[in-house]
């Protein structure tokens, strides 16, 4: 690794080179879990969400419905914005974003739009058909079927509080045929529920939604970001870390390119994507996403090197709020790098933190009583503060090390003051360093270490 990048907050820039970190392990390839192993820790997970009913944070499709009672529609919409939240929310002076224009929000407006999405509440009633669905391209899926990202403050980055996940083309959804507003409908998606525009999705058969995802034809993207190579008057699609593409055949590409007019470019894989503006009747159009991109027909093994080789390619990328402006927030950092191997995280801190299914130990209040627990771990395991998820890499000197997607810290100077370091991305630090907010370290805000590199936890 070339250390010539302008600026960090470290005196030793070999902590940026994944090699440095590596090199430093006893050994490196050993397989953590195997693919059986992996499967169970899957199932195990799933097992502990939905005896929490915890069902739409980690959806089986398999077992998806045909239809939902009113009453039990209105009750999956309370999940992702509670009426409470809603009473919270007209109170806040919020700040909405237009394009790149970040203005104070009317507040007649926003209490006319929760009137109206009240009363759009109270006249649900029947059952509710739910169909099979597949997004068309990369979506933000939000709490409230509201247009405009809303937030509590017009810093940079922007975040929107209404947004829960973010959503890639290919991925399954069920569809609630039920819309508030015509432009808005309310979805389960693998790993959340909530509302996302009609714009982004097509309805499929039952039949072509389960042959798509289970295709066998796939490729796991191992890069941080890809985009398929554009093609005229469609565009191209944006993809992440983790995300399963599913391949065409050569039949199935020389067709769609014989419609277009057009050759299928030199050294690329025909990548197969569901259309919303479908061409001469075809559901999928056949997009290119070049060869020079990293990914695999299977799964990585499940090692420390390929953890923080993974960890890495995400090095200086900003934050990103529910996967907001194409970037990520710190438990989708997490979750991408875990999907990488076949291993499926929830996507929020806070069940990452206590269902997954690995050895997890509390922090104690002393300080040295922390470091030991610190000092039992792998590089790889997770560690978790209140809202919070971060990578251990190890210790280095007498310093204890992280990677994350953080908004940044505080440096306490000789004289007592403290200096901080805005960051919001993806980046390297020891855990002696202060939160952002408060005068409290990192290494004393931990709350709970997950054992992640030693396997499943099957008490």
């Amino acid at each position: 690794m070339v250390n010539e990048f302008i600026y960090t907050h470290l005196k030793d820039k070999r902590l940026y080179d994944p090699d440095f970190w590596i090199d430093r392990l006893d050994n490196p390839d050993e397989i953590l879990m195997d693919e059986y192993e992996i499967k169970s820790f899957n199932h195990l997970l799933h097992k502990k969400m939905v005896e929490s009913h915890l069902e739409n944070y980690y959806y089986d499709f398999s077992n998806a419905k045909s239809e939902i009672t009113g009453n039990d529609f209105i009750k999956e919409i309370e999940k992702v914005m509670p009426m409470e939240d809603l009473k919270k929310l007209i109170e806040e002076n919020l700040f909405f974003k237009d394009s790149e224009k970040i203005r104070p929000l009317n507040k007649d407006k926003l209490k006319e739009f929760l009137s109206n999405f009240r009363d759009f509440k109270k006249g649900i009633s029947g059952d509710i058909p739910i169909s099979f669905g597949l997004i068309t391209d990369r979506s933000g899926l939000k709490s409230l079927p509201f247009k405009y990202p809303l937030g509590i403050t017009p810093n940079y980055p922007f975040h929107d509080i209404t947004r829960l996940t973010t959503l890639s083309p290919g991925e399954p959804i069920l569809i609630y045929r039920r819309s508030f507003k015509l432009n808005w409908y309310f979805v389960q998606s693998s790993f959340y529920s909530g509302w996302t525009n009609r714009k982004s999705l097509i309805e499929v058969s039952k039949k072509e939604f389960f042959d798509y995802n289970k295709s066998t034809r796939t490729l796991i993207l191992m890069e941080s970001k890809v985009c398929t190579e554009e093609l005229p008057t469609i565009g191209k699609f944006r993809f992440q870390m983790g995300d399963k593409l599913v391949l065409a055949d050569e039949n199935e590409t020389k067709k769609f390119y014989f419609e277009m007019n057009t050759l299928f470019p030199e050294g690329c894989y025909p990548i197969k994507i569901p259309l919303k503006n479908r061409l001469d009747n075809e559901t999928y159009g056949i997009f290119p996403v070049s060869s020079a991109k990293e990914v695999k027909t299977s799964f990585l093994n499940f090692t420390q090197r390929n953890l923080i080789k993974q960890a890495f390619k995400m090095v200086g990328e900003r934050y990103g709020w529910g996967g907001s402006d194409y970037n990520r927030d710190c438990s989708r950092f997490i979750m991408d790098i875990f999907k990488c191997f076949g291993i499926y995280l929830p996507r929020d801190t806070k069940y990452q933190e206590i269902m997954t299914p690995a050895e997890r130990t509390s922090f104690p209040q002393q300080a040295e009583e922390r470091k030991i627990i610190l000092d039992g771990l792998k590089t790889g395991d997770i560690l978790f503060m209140k809202g919070h998820v971060m990578m251990y890499l190890g210790k280095f000197g007498n310093e204890y090390y992280v990677i994350h997607q953080g908004a940044g810290f505080k440096e306490k100077k000789s004289n007592g003051d403290f200096e901080s370091f805005d960051i919001h991305g993806t980046f390297i630090m020891p855990l002696s360093a202060y939160t952002l907010g408060t005068r409290t370290t990192y290494l004393d805000s931990l709350s709970t270490a997950v054992k992640i590199t030693q396997g499943l936890n099957k008490i």
